[in-house]
């Protein structure tokens, strides 16, 4: 058996609360009748009432709140075979891994904020193929596109500083290999999303951004980083240190907005023109993602957007689909309510007494 939502675990916490509450009560009403036992009216007050019966009510509705709370999990048992159509988006996301990613102003640093980023955005894909690129000086495909998140979130956290041999960033190469990962030449459901600070020691990137837009891919640049910057911190000799330039003094490295922004206008406007040339309209158009932003993030990014791109027909599998059976412990429960709402906490009728002599 498993369970399909899980999200609220919390509301375990209500059939405890019940179980101490009952407790409690019992507890206290046992104290007051030790009290005034001696009393007769007290005895006679109480001889009708059957402790093991409102013990016994008690546990039925503890029990049928369990249920209910089980029945909110969604229990899954048994499972039937469907055959579901596979569509989605392609998405290609490029991570920088060049020095400037060491740095801090980002916690807990700004190459650990961009895997999170990838994460959040792994969790809300629904059936899009996605890939993972490497870049600093150069670019290397570390993942091919597919379905297997699990094994891009594997290779995702095998992605550091240092993987690139060449240290300096060039966002034109990332942008190229990215493109080379689509395995078509379509038009459509092609996304590439770049996680860098922005700190370009190549070429102009927009001229790649502008192939990209004629390929029809819809280009998202997320900055990693902060407006202030920070000094980029290294480890030698077993020591964290501060990196310095070539004439001595200290490196420090600030998100380039403004390039990440003009990557994706740049890329918008040419694909705008070719729309405009072809009739098309109406697609989704790539934009700046700042990641210091709280209200911005790759999963609401692709709930916003991406999410809603025409989706590409990847061909049709089987599944084992489980059976849903909340139905079940949610019966079990008002027929418990039903039985303790019936039934009476009094004692069997008593056999009168014998006549004294």
């Amino acid at each position: 058996m498993q369970f399909d939502n899980l999200d609220n675990l919390w509301l375990l916490l209500l059939p405890a609360a019940l179980v101490a509450f009952y407790v409690f009560v019992f507890r206290r009403k046992r104290m007051a009748t030790e009290r005034f036992a001696s009393f007769p009216l007290v005895q006679s007050l109480l001889s009708g009432v059957s402790r093991r019966k409102q013990q016994a009510k008690a546990g039925m509705i503890v029990a049928a709140v369990l249920l209910m709370v089980v029945a909110e999990f969604e229990p899954m048992w048994g499972f039937r075979h469907e055959k579901v159509q596979r569509q989605g988006v392609d998405i290609v996301v490029a991570i920088d891994t060049s020095r400037s990613m060491l740095a801090q102003d980002l916690k807990p640093s700004r190459m650990e904020r961009a895997k999170l980023e990838v994460i959040d955005l792994l969790r809300a894909l629904k059936g899009d193929r996605v890939a993972l690129v490497a870049f600093a000086g150069e670019a290397y495909l570390k993942c091919p596109l597919t379905e297997d998140y699990e094994t891009v979130e594997a290779l995702l956290k095998g992605i550091d500083v240092g993987v690139i041999p060449q240290g300096s960033t060039n966002l034109s190469h990332a942008i190229r290999r990215c493109m080379q990962a689509f395995h078509d030449k379509t038009r459509k459901h092609k996304v590439i999303i770049l996680l860098t600070d922005g700190e370009d020691h190549g070429y102009d990137p927009t001229a790649a951004a502008v192939e990209a837009a004629r390929a029809g891919i819809v280009i998202f640049t997320v900055g990693i980083g902060t407006k202030e910057g920070a000094h980029i911190q290294v480890i030698e000799g077993g020591q964290r240190i501060l990196l310095k330039d070539e004439h001595g003094s200290y490196v420090k490295s600030q998100l380039n907005e403004a390039l990440l922004s003009r990557i994706c206008e740049t890329a918008n406007a040419k694909k705008a023109e070719r729309a405009k040339g072809s009739g098309a309209g109406g697609e989704i158009k790539g934009y700046y993602i700042p990641a210091y932003d709280p209200q911005w993030s790759l999963d609401k990014v692709y709930e916003t957007s991406i999410g809603s791109m025409e989706k590409r027909k990847f061909g049709s599998r089987w599944v084992k689909k489980y059976i849903n059976r909340y139905q079940w412990p949610l019966l079990l429960a008002v027929a418990l309510l039903t039985i303790e709402a019936v039934m009476n906490d009094g004692r069997r009728e008593m056999e009168p007494r014998r006549s004294e002599r």
